[in-house]
């Protein structure tokens, strides 16, 4: 088993192109996130490209640096920042069958936890968390002598 080096590039698409073209393997995982209607594609790794190691890796270092689109790898102590095969393979067996890794967005918060408003006309109150609807947030309040449900956009809500 191989293990992998990170490559920092400048811009992604061209670089893992001159990477594929130079002959070496190159791992860049992506994934999907729905904006409103649309859907968009995203690098799961920003502009850090995973190279398969081939080699000795002071002569790699040199061809794969001097590549158009590669700014650097990243290294670690005198060498390379190593990822290991059995990460790689983790992520590709969370590909689906088009070839995104799938992303599970864990909650925010628990349900039941108390939460503190952070914004608009309800800032500073206490309630309890009840869960998502998409990208907002639904939370129970006491006003008034009454619990009152309140859905509100995500990011107006800290523990409280």
């Amino acid at each position: 088993m191989a293990d992998w080096i990170v490559a920092v590039a400048e811009r992604v698409q061209p670089a893992i192109e001159n990477l594929s073209e130079a002959g070496y393997a190159v791992y860049a995982p992506r994934y999907r996130e729905r904006r409103g209607r649309r859907w968009r594609d995203r690098w799961l790794l920003g502009r850090y490209l995973l190279v398969e190691r081939a080699g000795a890796w002071g002569r790699q270092y040199h061809f794969v640096v001097r590549l158009r689109g590669v700014r650097s790898v990243l290294r670690c102590d005198e060498g390379p920042l190593l990822v290991r095969e059995s990460e790689v393979m983790g992520l590709k067996g969370r590909e689906n069958r088009r070839g995104y890794v799938s992303v599970v967005k864990p909650p925010r918060f628990v349900a039941g936890v108390p939460v503190r408003i952070t914004a608009g006309l309800f800032a500073g109150k206490v309630g309890r968390y009840v869960g998502e609807d998409g990208a907002k947030d639904r939370i129970e309040v006491d006003m008034l002598g009454r619990v009152q449900g309140l859905v509100l956009p995500e990011g107006c809500l800290v523990a409280g």
